[in-house]
Formats: structure tokens, C-alpha cells, sequence
């Protein structure tokens, strides 16, 4: 087993994605009584901060998520009616997200119960050196670009 800086269990990758996956993992059990995930209600907040109503495109961009991916999203959270989506008329490609008023009650009832959970991620390290993971994360992104 190959134990160089770019082997598989000591890269930068792996501990990332596992970060990421055990991230996601816990805020999503501590939303589970809200009905959402917490991509999800990413997505509301998202349109929240646009005034209710953002593009697809800039979500996709927002998230870094695949449009496939973005669209599953929509289609539950539409199902559930937290979103609505409006198409343009001479423009099928190009869609408006907006988020619904049972959506809005829903992140008021969920952000507490998400900021606590991030709290709870954010207590295990120092502000410094979550300020400094930060910083570094935004380097690999805009590197990545």
C-alpha cells in the first residue's frame, strides 16, 4: 500500500470528501423531523437571499452541483410545494425558482435547527483555524475554476 502524499487515504481529496460526507450526513439527521435535507433547504435559503426567487443557472453555479442533480432537488422540493418554477416563453432553458410561503415558514421552523448543528461541527475546531480551513477551501475552489 502506496503511503506517498497522494495515496489514496492521506490526500486532500479523500479527507474532503469524507468531511463533506459526514457533514452532510449529520445536519441531515438533526433536519429530519423538518422533512428536508440539508441541501434542500439550501436551495430555499438560496431564493431567500435573492429576494424569493433565483435562476436555475445561478443555483447550479451557487451549489456546485450538477444540473441533474439541482433538478431532483426542485422536482421534491416543487412536490412539496416549498418552490414553485416558472419557465420563460421564449426561453424553455431558462428558469426562475421561487420559494412559496410554506416554504419560507419552513426555513424559519428549520435555520435554528441547522445553526445548531453547525454550531455543534463548528465547536470541534478553533476560530482560527476554521477561518484558516476556510481560506484554504476557497483556494482549492477558485483554483479549480
Amino acid at each position: 500500500m502506496s503511503t506517498n502524499k497522494y495515496g489514496h487515504l492521506n490526500s486532500i481529496g479523500h479527507y474532503v470528501n469524507s468531511c463533506s460526507r459526514k457533514m452532510t450526513a449529520y445536519v441531515d439527521g438533526k433536519l429530519a423531523n423538518t422533512g428536508v435535507t440539508w441541501k434542500q433547504l439550501s436551495v430555499l435559503m438560496t431564493c431567500l437571499h435573492f429576494d424569493g426567487k433565483v435562476q436555475k443557472k445561478k443555483l447550479i453555479e451557487i451549489s456546485s452541483l450538477n444540473p441533474s442533480t439541482v433538478t431532483r432537488l426542485l422536482d421534491r422540493l416543487e412536490k412539496k410545494s416549498y418552490i414553485t418554477r416558472a419557465f420563460r416563453e421564449n426561453d424553455k432553458r431558462s428558469i426562475t425558482i421561487k420559494i412559496t410561503k410554506k416554504g419560507k415558514k419552513l426555513v424559519e421552523r428549520a435555520t435554528p435547527i441547522r445553526a445548531q448543528a453547525l454550531d455543534k461541527i463548528n465547536s470541534l475546531m478553533s476560530d482560527s483555524n476554521s477561518k484558516l480551513l476556510i481560506n484554504t477551501l476557497e483556494k482549492i475552489i477558485t483554483g479549480l475554476k
